[in-house]
């Protein structure tokens, strides 16, 4: 009796340990399908993730160029407004700025004598060399370069045609030659009345602001960096006579004319043709308007 007891037990305790077995490896194969499962799964998630980012970069990409692609149009369009506007803006280069020495200058030169067909006041002007790109009111500036100075030159003029013919014509093409930005401006006083040329001069001054639309009362806003006062009947022998603007103090140009032979005979006056920056000239409250002439040289105050 003991000993059936005893082998059942043996029995038990082996189909019990093969149960255990069994389970066991049960357990082991179910996790390793697991982590197969899931490898294939995160392969797969992996792969799906990858063709997302691969299209949503595509379609970003897509996006941009049609962005691009539009703004370019409408800049296209905004041009073509602009040119209708303006048509030379497409022909517009960025000029370099004229040398400070300019090339073309000589030394001595001579004042030739003018063409009896020259009149300062009809449209044979036209017909002289010196006139191209000469603008509308005695306006030039060079075309290869940007002028280093803009200037105005003011001649106050009464009953002078000769002389202003003289001017115009070797003028021009001497302040040409210097590579300035200018515009010759004539103040005539019609009446006949002495000549003021004080009046003149300082009328000039608030017409040529009038002429460019400079309403601002400061009258250090003018539309040239510099401006000449000028006598009709003086003109330079010299190419060297720079009419550029001065920086420090006014120029004095015509220090010493033939006339005299050229001997200054005066250390306090300065006269005939003096170049003012635009402040120099407002701070000194311009020319006095107590003078009045009467040619030859006759001054009565």
């Amino acid at each position: 009796m003991n000993f059936k007891v005893i082998l059942n037990s043996k029995r038990s305790i082996r189909a019990a340990l093969l149960g255990a077995l069994m389970l066991l490896s049960l357990n082991l194969l179910l996790n390793d399908f697991q982590k197969t499962v899931s490898k294939s799964h995160y392969i797969q998630l992996n792969k799906i993730s990858l063709e997302h980012d691969a299209e949503r970069e595509e379609f970003t990409k897509q996006s941009t160029q049609n962005q691009q692609v539009s703004e370019l149009e409408e800049w296209v369009e905004i041009k073509k407004v602009l040119t209708k506007i303006n048509p030379q803006n497409e022909k517009q280069v960025t000029k370099k700025y004229c040398s400070e020495v300019p090339s073309k200058i000589r030394r001595r030169i001579e004042i030739k004598k003018v063409p009896d067909y020259f009149n300062a006041f009809n449209s044979s002007i036209v017909n002289f060399d010196f006139v191209d790109e000469i603008q509308n009111g005695g306006k030039w500036s060079p075309k290869d370069c940007k002028a280093r100075h803009k200037v105005a030159i003011v001649i106050p003029y009464k009953n002078r045609l000769k002389n202003l013919n003289y001017f115009l014509y070797h003028m021009h093409p001497f302040l040409q030659r210097q590579e300035l930005e200018y515009q010759i401006f004539v103040v005539e006083q019609v009446n006949n009345e002495l000549f003021n040329k004080g009046i003149l001069m300082n009328s000039a001054f608030f017409e040529i602001r009038k002429l460019y639309n400079y309403t601002n009362p400061d009258l250090y806003f003018f539309p040239f960096d510099c401006i000449i006062y000028h006598d009709v009947d003086l003109l330079p022998e010299d190419d060297r006579i720079l009419y550029s603007c001065p920086q420090a103090k006014p120029r004095h140009l015509s220090v010493a004319i033939d006339k005299f032979k050229y001997k200054i005979f005066y250390y306090r006056l300065i006269g005939g043709v003096l170049n003012f920056r635009v402040h120099q000239f407002v701070k000194v409250n311009g020319y006095s308007n107590q003078y009045w002439f009467e040619y030859p040289f006759t001054l009565t105050n």
